[in-house]
C-alpha cells in the first residue's frame, strides 16, 4: 500500500508515492486529501503492481515502472488505474490502515 496527494482524477505521467500517510502529509504540507493506492512496489523490476486482490478490478497484466528513492517513496510513471485508489479520511484512527485492508480484501502484509 503507498499513499499520495494526488488526486486519481488529476494524475500527470508521473505520480509520486509515500510509505505512509503521514509522509503524503508532508509532502503536500496537507493542503489536499490523501489517498491510498492498492500497489506493490517489485523492486527487482522497478514497478508497481496491483495488490493480489486489487487485480480483479482492473486488466491483470497492468503495471508501470517506478523508481525508488531514499526517503522509501517512489516516483511511478502514470496514470495509475483510478479504481486503486482510496480516499483516506483526515483524521485516520490508529486501526485505519487494517480497515482499509479489510475494504479492499487485501492481505494484512501488505500494509507491513
Amino acid at each position: 500500500m503507498f499513499y499520495t496527494f494526488v488526486p486519481p482524477k488529476n494524475q500527470g505521467d508521473r505520480i509520486l508515492l509515500f510509505p505512509n500517510p503521514a509522509a503524503a502529509r508532508a509532502g503536500n504540507l496537507g493542503t489536499t486529501p490523501i489517498f491510498g493506492v492498492t500497489l506493490h512496489f517489485d523492486r527487482r523490476n522497478r514497478r508497481v503492481v496491483p495488490s493480489q486482490n486489487s487485480a480483479g478490478l482492473l486488466d491483470p497484466c497492468w503495471s508501470a515502472t517506478a523508481e525508488a528513492h531514499a526517503d522509501g517513496s517512489i516516483t511511478a510513471r502514470g496514470p495509475i488505474p483510478e479504481t486503486l485508489f482510496v480516499a483516506l479520511t483526515e483524521n485516520p484512527t490508529p486501526s485505519f490502515a487494517e480497515d482499509l485492508v479489510a475494504a479492499h480484501h487485501a492481505p494484512a502484509w501488505l500494509i507491513r
